[in-house]
């Protein structure tokens, strides 16, 4: 196992089965411990902190594809073949002392603050700060803490 990730800390327990797509984009700190049945798509960096806990079926995905279908598939070839949809990727950030809980599902480009514990069963799909403990199908917090809009957009201005 210490092999497959591009980095590796010390003191790292991954039980297996541990899928991913090509394992030397995984990049883990000190003391993780990834627990069975992950999905790691590593089109892109997964970097996760020290002191990191990944429950049971997580899911991390760094590879999407455009919403719209003249976005997602190409022109067909010249030669009549069928040409495959345009992947795109970006990273995921996963901050040191965090806990994801059980088959939650990290889409691409989202970063976790230090801190931070995912509920089990949620799909991330925002950058959350640190020391929160969002949970849910959207993992969204507006109800609980009545965070503004902001907090909620699917990408960030480049200004913050």
């Amino acid at each position: 196992m210490r092999q497959l990730p591009g980095g590796c800390g010390e003191n790292v327990r991954i039980t297996s089965p541990f899928y991913v797509d090509y394992g030397n984009n995984i990049f883990l700190g000190n003391h993780c411990e990834i627990n069975l049945n992950c999905v790691f798509l590593d089109d892109n960096r997964i970097e996760i902190g020290d002191y990191a806990l990944i429950g049971p079926s997580v899911q991390i995905y760094t590879a999407f594809y455009p919403v719209s279908f003249r976005e997602r598939f190409a022109a067909p070839r010249a030669d009549g073949e069928f040409a495959f949809c345009r992947t795109r990727t970006a990273t995921v950030r996963i901050g040191n002392g965090v806990w994801i809980g059980g088959a939650a599902v990290i889409l691409p480009g989202v970063t976790i603050g230090d801190h931070v514990t995912i509920g089990a069963g949620s799909v991330v799909t925002i950058l959350f700060l640190q020391t929160l403990s969002p949970s849910g199908t959207r993992a969204a917090l507006s109800e609980l803490f009545d965070l503004p809009d902001l907090f909620f957009l699917d990408s960030f201005p480049e200004s913050l």
